[in-house]
């Protein structure tokens, strides 16, 4: 009765009935629809049912119940009283009211919506933008409560020595939809920042779109080089909300001599305004009627925003092409790199981009290479705490910025001892990303691929299997004569064209410069053969300094050298013999984008005839081309 008061509802009726041997079951009749109540008191149990029928929601209403019908609980091994458990769920039915219901939405799934051991509210509030939800679970399968429990006690066990490995997950939720937990922090927020901040050979000017809790910040100034980070966010209520109960997302304490609150450090500027209109203010294009606000470019931009996924108004603008986009390539320097986190990641399933709520992505993507981004990939994340792997989208301005995309692991590691910032334990300050992790970056997901074939069916990378076309039969074997006619349609001696020899972009720059800075006496003049080697036979991928190199394996290379040293197969930009296929050759958007090109092998060429070549044929003749 006290609840139903208490609640503001009306209650029409009740009945009651004690049950044997004790227990009592009660049913009400209410205005609103209906509420019944079991208790078995040997076991200390008691069950609450409360249905209403109307817009209202009854999460305010359980800390009501607790409070009227939770009673402490006894622990059996020690027979003293502790704190009353109570287990809940909250659950909409009937039919929401629009696609973006809280109803539907993630908190509603869960935590809300399912009876898990332990769920706790630490706050719930709504700012002038959108409403902010933070609880405090115990993973379903994953966490026990006798554990957790254990690690409060002060018994010296390994629970109680290790406290933050048992305590339930924080999660944030902003309209209901999960954008960030305790669990997941790391892994999300360093995969957001740190690629892109490593790809930059020296990033001291940084923007941060968004990112309110404050991990993206965090994130940034573990950088030694960083010495301005400009952090745009509209909603400063949002940001007071998380310095006051997510302390850890922007905890800077364990970088040394800095501030225990990111946003304390000197380093940092917050506005809290319209990024949009910020951009545009500071960096639209001299076309668009706006007054001009002089500041210095940004080496990198990160974009922790608005899922494009979400079906609104806002989130067309921030992502379409327009006025916003194009001031964020006026915004950044000129080997600046651009990062956004872009919702969900897409599978082997997912329909093509126009034709589903990717559609701002796929819109995004594409204006970024009209802009002209040299390169534009997506990597993906599946250890952020989300139900699905989240994809990520970094675009170049420059191929040498793009080049240490590929860095080798123990490149990254080194790149990580040198800039990342002292911790006071003198340990990495990366809880996640080092050389390995950032290797698992380097090339687009298989449903990265297949949906770009479908969007773009027709581009060449996919209308061929793994690079390889399906119909071409592989003749195997090479000599110095053929001993049967092979066709044009056909690969020669596959299985030896492929595996040629990988150089990196830093260690083809380190032969490149071994014979001015090492004394001769020292390498007996094989770095002077090995330059030699690689520049007479290597094919370079790109026209620039940091390049990667391919040298085709055994006696294909051989097969390749035309008159004058010029090549007679393969992919090279400075081809004199041999025709080259105009429709094979990657232009704009797609140059700049191509996940099935990026996964795909690219010098199976090698072991392509020109035309057909008769029987006892010398194959060191020009019989080989870019096909």
């Amino acid at each position: 009765l006290e609840l139903v008061e208490q609640c503001g509802l009306t209650l029409l009726s009740y009945h009651c009935h004690k049950k044997q041997p004790s227990g009592v079951s009660c049913a009400g009749v209410l205005l609103e629809s209906h509420v019944s109540f079991h208790s078995w008191p040997s076991q200390g149990v008691i069950i609450l049912d409360l249905f209403t029928c109307g817009p209202n929601s009854l999460l305010p209403i359980v800390p009501v119940v607790e409070k009227l019908f939770a009673i402490a609980s006894t622990d059996p091994s020690t027979e003293t009283e502790g704190p009353p458990k109570m287990v809940w769920a909250h659950k909409y039915r009937g039919f929401p009211q629009s696609s973006d219901s809280a109803e539907i939405t993630d908190m509603f799934h869960f935590p809300v919506g399912q009876m898990s051991d332990f769920k706790k509210e630490v706050v719930s509030a709504t700012t002038k933008y959108q409403r902010v939800d933070v609880y405090d679970v115990l993973r379903p399968g994953v966490q026990s409560l006798e554990l957790f429990k254990k690690s409060l006690l002060n018994d010296g066990s390994y629970e109680s020595t290790h406290p933050d490995l048992f305590a339930p997950d924080r999660i944030v939720f902003l309209d209901g939809v999960l954008q960030s937990r305790r669990s997941g922090d790391a892994a999300y927020h360093e995969s957001l920042v740190q690629p892109a901040l490593f790809a930059h050979s020296n990033p001291r000017r940084v923007a941060i779109i968004g990112g309110g809790e404050g991990a993206t910040l965090r994130e940034v100034l573990k950088h030694k080089t960083v010495e301005k980070v400009i952090m745009i966010d509209i909603d400063e209520q949002m940001v007071h909300l998380s310095r006051q109960h997510l302390p850890f997302w922007s905890d800077c304490s364990m970088l040394l001599n800095s501030s225990r609150s990111c946003f304390n450090d000197p380093r940092v500027e917050t506005y809290y305004l319209d990024a949009f209109q910020w951009f545009i203010d500071r960096f639209a294009t001299k076309d668009i009627d706006t007054e001009q606000v002089v500041e210095e470019p940004f080496d990198v931009i990160i974009m922790d925003a608005l899922d494009p996924q979400v079906q609104r108004e806002f989130a067309d603008a921030l992502y379409n092409e327009g006025p916003f986009v194009y001031s964020l390539w006026d915004a950044l320097s000129e080997s600046g790199v651009l990062v956004a986190q872009v919702g969900e990641a897409s599978t082997i399933r997912s329909p093509s981009g126009e034709y589903s709520v990717d559609r701002n992505r796929l819109k995004f993507i594409e204006a970024l290479a009209k802009l002209g981004f040299k390169a534009i990939r997506d990597y993906e994340e599946s250890h952020n705490g989300f139900t699905t792997p989240w994809e990520f989208i970094v675009a170049f301005k420059d191929f040498d910025t793009k080049a240490e995309w590929f860095a080798s692991g123990a490149a990254v590691n080194l790149k990580i001892r040198e800039r990342a910032m002292i911790t006071t334990t003198g340990e990495s300050p990366f809880h996640y990303f080092d050389g390995a992790t950032m290797k698992s970056y380097r090339y687009p997901s298989k449903g990265s691929q297949v949906v770009f074939c479908r969007h773009r069916s027709t581009a060449k990378y996919c209308i061929r299997g793994h690079g390889l076309d399906p119909k071409l039969v592989n003749l195997p074997g090479l000599g110095n004569f053929t001993k049967a006619v092979i066709e044009q349609n056909s690969y020669m001696g596959l299985e030896k064209a492929v595996p040629g020899i990988f150089i990196s972009p830093h260690t083809a720059s380190l032969i490149s410069r071994w014979p001015k800075e090492i004394p001769f006496w020292a390498h007996g003049g094989f770095s002077d053969i090995l330059d030699i080697y690689i520049r007479k036979y290597g094919r370079f991928s790109l026209p620039h300094i940091k390049t990667k190199v391919v040298i085709d394996s055994t006696i294909t290379k051989f097969m390749n050298q035309g008159c004058n040293g010029t090549n007679r197969m393969g992919h090279d930009f400075n081809i004199t013999e041999g025709p080259t296929d105009p429709h094979l050759v990657s232009k704009g958007e797609e140059a700049a984008y191509n996940p099935a090109r990026e996964r795909q092998v690219h010098y199976y060429s090698n072991a392509i005839p020109l035309w057909d070549i008769a029987n006892g044929t010398d194959l060191f003749d020009n019989n080989f081309g870019v096909q």
